[in-house]
């Protein structure tokens, strides 16, 4: 197979820049014809790219269209993770077949404004043009939402789950221990819009109402930090809510917690409910959750993992508390089927045999 780039923005540390790190590590000692292109390689996770032996291109902004297009001439094939009209405008006239993944950066929870909207009408007309030639998405959810505004794009449009590194783990579940007297929460993610941490916080609010005592950690950052401190100062949470801002690397944060509180709506796939079951952790999302709900339906349905509203996440806090060795027991049963379904060998091994099949049909050696 000829070279594949798969072309990132590195300036975040979101679930989209950590998964595509994964797969390149993963991608390098099996097949070093895919490869990496760096953008705004400025970020936290940049440094990650030393340690990475298969990237094409790194750079600290954007790059020069000039740059770009002769290397993106060079390949067999590009793998975009995000879209910008000029990134698809050079991708497009390369003249190399194209691979999108959308990971669901659908914009809930914010006012979509004119510029938005217009962006979104150019990304329709690029994914629907014949240089896009297949469309991936992380989640059912994520592309019934995808193909809602992009109709044009259906016969070329698939699933494939993200991978996650964690599942290979091997970790002592059985052995894992739950704090004695105080509920230890977490909720790891950006604190803006879809992530809904205020519903954490008023679910955390409602189970210290019952005089039961518990902490939230609060891993992560963003525009909401502000009100969301003010609104945990105002249900009188004082000490029991933390704010530890961005960490690189979440993972070691869950051996923390007693549960994860997932209380986004509309959430593409949600990698931190994978990587905090896979260290034994459970898992408590809302029913309005998305392609997270995707995940937790492989978990046993006697035990519950899903709530209605806060008061309900809440009662199933309660629950985990009164029953740790049962969730414990639950989620131990689920991993196989977790790891055979999020495998990142089963995410890269689907993106292989696409790009075969493009090479085949373009007639790439």
């Amino acid at each position: 197979m000829s070279e594949i780039l798969h072309v990132l923005d590195l300036a975040g540390v979101g679930g989209i820049e950590r998964l595509v790190l994964d797969a390149m590590r993963a991608f390098a000692p099996v097949d070093p014809s895919v490869r990496l292109v760096a953008l705004n390689a400025t970020g936290p996770l940049a440094a990650e790219l030393d340690q990475l032996p298969n990237v094409a291109l790194r750079l600290g902004d954007e790059g020069r269209s000039s740059v770009l297009l002769r290397l993106f001439r060079s390949a067999s094939g590009l793998h975009l993770h995000g879209f910008t009209p000029r990134l698809a405008g050079l991708a497009w006239a390369s003249g190399r077949p194209i691979i999108y993944t959308e990971h669901g950066n659908f914009g809930f929870g914010r006012v979509r404004s004119t510029k938005d909207r217009l962006k979104d009408q150019l990304k329709g007309r690029f994914l629907a043009s014949r240089a896009v030639q297949v469309v991936t998405h992380n989640s059912q959810f994520a592309r019934t939402i995808s193909l809602g505004r992009h109709p044009g794009i259906e016969a070329k449009s698939f699933v494939v789950y993200n991978g996650v590194p964690a599942l290979s783990e091997t970790l002592p579940l059985s052995g894992r221990q739950p704090t004695i007297g105080e509920m230890r929460l977490g909720c790891v993610g950006r604190l803006a819009g879809v992530k809904r941490v205020d519903r954490a916080l008023e679910a955390l609010s409602l189970f210290r109402r019952k005089g039961l005592s518990a902490q939230l950690t609060l891993v992560g950052d963003g525009p909401d930090r502000n009100r969301l401190e003010a609104q945990a100062q105002a249900l009188g949470l004082g000490d029991s809510v933390r704010f530890v801002g961005v960490q690189a690397d979440p993972k070691p944060w869950f051996d923390g917690f007693d549960a994860l509180l997932i209380p986004s709506t509309g959430e593409a796939f949600g990698i931190v409910a994978i990587e905090a079951l896979s260290r034994g952790v459970p898992v408590v999302a809302w029913a309005d959750g998305g392609g997270v709900l995707e995940i937790l339906a492989h978990l046993p349905g006697d035990r519950r993992w899903v709530a209605d509203d806060a008061a309900d996440a809440a009662s199933i806090v309660q629950a985990i508390a009164d029953d740790p060795a049962g969730y414990a027991k639950a989620i131990e049963s689920a991993l196989p089927e977790l790891r055979d379904a999020f495998s990142m060998r089963r995410m890269i091994n689907r993106w292989r045999s696409i790009y075969e099949r493009i090479a085949v049909a373009s007639g790439s050696p």
